[in-house]
């Protein structure tokens, strides 16, 4: 039986299709030193989505939650998750926008310092926690002779 010229050898749900046209629709793009932004904080602990939210605000100034869905690649719980756990470091601010009518508020996010102060907290959080551990060591040791 010969195949239509609309199928493919690959078969998508509904849901992949409706995947697909939401990442089409976002026009925003991590390049290259943003990739390594992220990758970094990554590799020293910080949550990869995380990064993935700061960075992108760094670079956007400010954003709805639903915008940062769409362009991050995150869910909505996601997204409120990382997003009152930036408010709660202080890095982020949040305002409400109310809709004409009917309906839920927007939230629009956006960085409260810029990377570079943050990078900063970061650096001064790893090194407590390495000096912490270096105590912990150094009493384990203590307590092995």
């Amino acid at each position: 039986m010969a195949k239509s010229p609309f199928e493919t050898k690959y078969k998508y749900s509904s849901l992949d299709i409706l995947f697909l046209m939401r990442r089409e629709a976002s026009n925003f793009a991590f390049n290259m030193r943003d990739r390594e932004i992220i990758d970094l904080m990554n590799s020293i602990g910080v949550n990869k989505n995380i990064s993935k939210v700061v960075v992108f605000l760094d670079r956007t100034g400010e954003a709805k939650s639903r915008t940062i869905e769409d362009s991050v690649d995150l869910r909505q719980s996601e997204v409120s998750i990382i997003t009152t756990w930036l408010r709660s470091k202080g890095w982020v601010t949040f305002r409400t926008i109310k809709k004409k009518g009917k309906g839920r508020p927007t939230n629009m996010f956006k960085m409260r310092y810029s990377l570079g102060r943050i990078v900063k907290e970061i650096e001064a959080e790893k090194i407590t926690e390495m000096e912490d551990i270096k105590k912990r060591i150094n009493h384990l040791k203590r307590l092995a002779k």
